[in-house]
């Protein structure tokens, strides 16, 4: 491209980008609040490092490249407006993340084309690990931590009456609390096996099968905590492992 050319797909490319940070400064702003306030998603302020320098890596081909502009994404950009206003409406912060990290993508996508988004796209899609979501999981991996102990409390001899998320021993009581669920360990391992198994491996089948090991290890390496924690209380009458232990 010309001189001036270049000048104003600049000019034009920082424009888009600084309307995009108005609109969603308040949701950004809340996305740092959020980091800031809960231990299970301090890991959210070391993505956008990790995305910068990830591209930065790629800085020698990015520059042989050839940037074409595309419009092929502005039907998911507009729709993805839509969704924004009405989460906003609704007050759903988590779509409302969601669409803010969307738009950003989209907006990159357009701005650089698509033989230059092929390049980049794993960076930028590792963005959506910013946002803070995971918690609604919680429930479900109580639940699972529960039956992961109670089977291996019953495997070793250890006498256990379960009802829902309690588990009784002949000495003492348990529950699966929040806390006990692992959503910290699961998100935060599974956000890093993601980026180790892009950087380690090139087979998609590979990156995958390793990421998805990295989402379920978290889970069985949970309830087997939990296990070990009630077989401590069992095994010393209930005079560790317990309270503040547990």
């Amino acid at each position: 491209m010309r001189q001036i050319s270049v000048n104003s797909y600049l000019a034009f490319g920082a424009l888009v980008f600084l309307v995009w940070g108005y609109i969603y400064f308040q949701t950004l702003q809340h996305m740092v609040t959020v980091w800031s306030q809960s231990e299970t998603y301090k890991h959210c302020f070391f993505i956008l490092p990790i995305t910068l320098y990830l591209l930065y890596e790629k800085r020698a081909l990015l520059h042989s490249l050839d940037y074409r502009p595309t419009w092929l994404v502005i039907i998911p950009l507009l729709i993805t407006q839509t969704l924004f206003f009405l989460a906003q409406q609704l007050s759903v912060q988590l779509v409302s993340h969601f669409c803010a990290v969307t738009t950003l993508i989209l907006i990159t996508w357009t701005l650089v084309g698509n033989s230059v988004f092929k390049v980049i796209a794993f960076p930028v899609f590792y963005l959506y690990f910013a946002v803070p979501f995971g918690e609604e999981l919680v429930p479900h991996l109580q639940v699972i931590t529960a039956d992961i102990s109670c089977q291996l409390l019953i495997a070793v001899g250890i006498p256990v009456y379960r009802e829902g998320l309690y588990l009784y021993l002949p000495n003492g009581t348990f529950h699966v609390a929040e806390a006990c669920a692992g959503i910290r360990f699961l998100i935060g391992t599974f956000a890093l096996g993601v980026l180790l198994a892009y950087l380690n491996y090139q087979r998609l089948w590979k990156r995958l099968l390793f990421s998805m090991f990295c989402a379920f290890v978290p889970i069985i390496a949970n309830g087997i905590r939990a296990f070990g924690i009630m077989v401590i209380g069992y095994t010393t009458d209930m005079q560790h492992a317990v309270g503040a232990d547990h």
